[in-house]
């Protein structure tokens, strides 16, 4: 199927790796090396609101 021979030649991979996974694009595996730290990880979003919306 045409989405995973895209995704195992890397097409839609980020050029950069985060530091705490390992990947294998050809046999579509990635491997957790550790537990990333809070600031390794990008959330698009402002956790202190979440935390304020479901605290009322």
């Amino acid at each position: 199927m045409q989405p995973f021979v895209a995704a195992a030649e890397g097409t839609y991979a980020d050029e950069r790796i985060a530091p705490y996974l390992d990947i294998d694009h050809r046999r579509l595996r990635f491997t957790l090396l550790r537990r990333p730290a809070r600031e390794e990880i990008v959330v698009p979003v402002d956790e202190q609101l979440v935390v304020e919306h479901y605290s009322r």
